[in-house]
């Protein structure tokens, strides 16, 4: 932007997304598809889809609203979104206006705790897979675990931030709490798939968005009302921690058993309960 002025940025980003959707488009196959699929690889995937059947029914569209576990979804993300949104719409103005970083200074600093986040939402699903296979657990119940223990983490961290004294250690902080909600994310999106039939994963997936992004509606309106009010991006830092650590509450308390045929809860041998 300093350089050749904001409609660059819109240019490389255009040219950007058309790169990848021709590279997704080219490069994607399903399972069955790839030609790099080993035989013991596609009897794993297709034998996970026939043991989610027997523990997962399909619901009608309307009636997944009447679940508690799509509800629990539904808030939970509400919560992950709103402070993902809180970093995206103000993480460099705060940087401009409370640590008084340069705008090209911000638009390096801020891109530090994406790139954390994109690794560490990596290393989270890692340790999502390990810690189903060495406790024994369910994949959803260790999901659930991971995606609690993560929203703790990065409320702590988020209600930390404005009181870190120096520059490097807020940087720091911001990339390890944008770790642990990449991590709920990453967890989150996977969910529906232990939830439901891996035919209405995309539904559940959606409306899972959907409960998301009214908390990616409301954080900047409410962020911004509170900045120009008090001056201060502390109480709305220390708000938004509090709101992620809720949505360990939500995925717990409510995402607990997959769905039968009826919206009940089902047990892990299939029995409705």
């Amino acid at each position: 932007m300093v350089a050749f002025g904001w409609q660059a940025i819109f240019v490389v980003l255009g040219v950007a997304g058309v790169i990848l959707a021709t590279a997704f488009f080219v490069y994607y196959r399903s399972p069955e598809e790839h030609r790099r699929v080993s035989e013991s690889e596609l009897s794993y995937i297709v034998g996970e889809r026939a043991t989610q059947s027997l523990t997962a029914a399909r619901v009608s569209w309307l009636d997944l609203f009447k679940c508690r576990q799509v509800w629990g979804m539904m808030i939970g993300y509400f919560c992950v979104i709103w402070i993902w949104n809180i970093f995206i719409v103000f993480l460099p103005l705060y940087l401009q206006e409370a640590r008084g970083v340069s705008i090209k200074g911000t638009g390096i600093l801020a891109s530090i705790p994406y790139f954390g986040a994109a690794l560490l939402g990596i290393f989270g699903g890692y340790a999502m897979t390990q810690y189903t296979k060495r406790s024994g657990r369910d994949p959803l119940t260790a999901k659930r675990h991971v995606m609690a223990v993560s929203a703790i983490m990065a409320g702590i961290l988020i209600c930390v931030i404005p009181f870190v004294a120096s520059l490097p250690m807020t940087i720091f902080v911001m990339t390890i709490a944008l770790g642990f909600v990449a991590t709920m994310q990453a967890a989150a999106w996977a969910m529906p798939g232990d939830i439901v039939d891996n035919s209405q994963v995309a539904s559940v997936g959606a409306i899972q968005n959907f409960g998301g992004y009214f908390g990616g509606a409301f954080a900047p309106v409410l962020t911004g009302m509170i900045a120009d009010a008090t001056g201060s991006y502390t109480p709305s830092f220390v708000i938004g921690g509090i709101i992620a650590s809720m949505a360990a509450v939500a995925y717990t308390g409510l995402v607990r058993r997959p769905l039968d045929g009826r919206g009940a809860l089902v047990g892990p041998d299939g029995v409705g309960r």
